[in-house]
């Protein structure tokens, strides 16, 4: 899956029943910045769900704030989402 987007949020949720890993979530974005005070408020455009998760690759470092637990790509062009199923493995591409 493929995001043309600003900024993407994502971090983890707990284990849906029956599952052995954890849920990952992403909220996209169409702006820049989404945790300025200014758009504090405003909703992503996209909230996806994936369950049984077991780890995440990425080919950039993220952002990370220590006021939550969530990390954060921001001014980006796109988001690839790619599930290995098999393995409980998301690769994310960022450019």
């Amino acid at each position: 899956m493929k995001y043309e987007i600003k900024s993407v949020i994502f971090g983890r949720m707990p284990r849906k029943e029956g599952d052995e890993f954890k849920t990952a979530f992403f909220k996209l974005y169409k702006e820049s910045n989404p945790l300025s005070e200014e758009k504090l408020g405003n909703f992503p455009i996209e909230e996806i769900q994936i369950n049984n998760i077991e780890k995440i690759n990425m080919n950039k470092a993220p952002e990370y704030f220590l006021e939550g637990n969530d990390l954060i790509f921001d001014n980006i062009n796109s988001i690839e989402i790619i599930e290995e199923k098999e393995k409980n493995i998301l690769n994310i591409i960022v450019e």
